[in-house]
């Protein structure tokens, strides 16, 4: 850390400076009113060991390994409070060895939180509220068909056809102009369904396969 931090001191000085550093940190949260933190340290690592004090991250986790062990009201509270604790990818503009796989683990978390919530609103017919969990996941990752598919869903069943007509057009440009291809067979049939004004309610629900 302290070569990272100083490439170009020696290592008794980028050793001090680390020291000094640390030192602050400790004061600066201190002035914050952030109590109980403290280092550990030794030639290998440095470990910050905090006694109350709650970070955003770390709770992120806790409560995303959770879900699949949770039931019920439980299990929705746990998924609510980790979508509300995701306000961005980890880190982000950092690109430091260790960070990139962290980012990709916490998204990829945070992706399937989303991808419950919406099964979870589809289940409990609370298809506006759904909806903006749709278009959190197609923002994450504007290729993915099931987050579009999601979209045209639950906006056809609030009473949008056209708007989940719409959303088909607008998918099928984005995929032919990134990756040269048509939507999937099950998008097409989604599709299809919503045009003909279909009502079948169990077809258009096997039409999304998210919440896995």
């Amino acid at each position: 850390m302290a070569g990272t931090l100083w490439p170009d001191s020696d290592d008794v000085r980028a050793a001090r400076n680390l020291n000094t550093t640390l030192w602050r940190v400790r004061r600066t949260l201190a002035d914050q009113m952030i109590q109980n933190v403290r280092f550990q340290s030794d030639q290998v690592q440095i470990a910050t060991m905090i006694d109350t004090t709650e970070i955003d991250v770390i709770k992120f986790h806790a409560l995303a390994a959770n879900v699949s062990r949770l039931s019920g009201e439980k299990r929705m509270s746990a998924m609510l409070q980790a979508e509300g604790l995701y306000t961005g990818d980890l880190l982000e503009g950092f690109d430091d060895e260790w960070v990139v796989p962290e980012r990709a683990a916490t998204r990829t978390q945070y992706v399937s939180i989303l991808s419950h919530l919406v099964d979870a609103s589809l289940t409990s017919e609370e298809y506006a509220q759904g909806l903006t969990y749709a278009g959190k996941l197609v923002a994450m990752d504007p290729l993915n068909e099931e987050g579009h598919r999601a979209v045209m869903l639950l906006s056809f069943l609030s009473g949008n056809r056209s708007g989940a007509l719409a959303h088909y057009r607008q998918l099928k440009l984005l995929l032919n102009a990134e990756l040269g291809v048509e939507p999937s067979r099950e998008t097409i049939d989604l599709w299809s369904h919503i045009q003909s004004g279909g009502s079948d309610s169990g077809m258009l629900r096997r039409s999304v396969i998210v919440g896995r």
